[in-house]
This record gives C-alpha cells, sequence and structure tokens, in this order.
C-alpha cells in the first residue's frame, strides 16, 4: 500500500492522470469492500478515467465496488 501511495504522490505531481487513476485503483483492489477508504479511491479513479475519457477502466471500476476478488485489469483504452 506504501508503494501505491508513492505512486499516487509522483503522478499527481508529474499530472499524469492516467497512472494517478490507477494507482487509487489498485489501492482500492486491497481494501475491504467495507472500508471507507476504497470507496474513496474508486470514486478518484473513476473521476480521472472519466476526465481523461478511459472508457475501458471507468467501465470496470462497478466491478471493483462489487467483488475484488474477479476483477480483473489486464487490457486497456490506452495503448
Amino acid at each position: 500500500m506504501t508503494r501505491w501511495r508513492r505512486a499516487a504522490a509522483i503522478a499527481a505531481r508529474l499530472q499524469m492522470p492516467y497512472e494517478l487513476g490507477r494507482a487509487h485503483v489498485e489501492m482500492a483492489r486491497h481494501l475491504t469492500p467495507d472500508d471507507a477508504d476504497r470507496i474513496r479511491h474508486l470514486s478518484e479513479a473513476a473521476a480521472l478515467f472519466t476526465r481523461i475519457g478511459c472508457a475501458w477502466e471507468l467501465g470496470h471500476v462497478p466491478e471493483l465496488q462489487e467483488d475484488t476478488s474477479r476483477a480483473t485489469w489486464r487490457e486497456s483504452s490506452v495503448a
């Protein structure tokens, strides 16, 4: 978790919204479904992915809100 927080801080400082969104997703994935921070991280990720037009990533956020164990991030709309 420490490394994901560090990645998020660096992405924010360097103005890299995609990487910041992914860091939020990873932090959320590693929290329990009832953790308030998980909801916050997923909301941040969704807002970032919406702003930069990453439809694939945005489409998977609801999956993560329901169940971390089944959600995968194998592909991306950004190549």
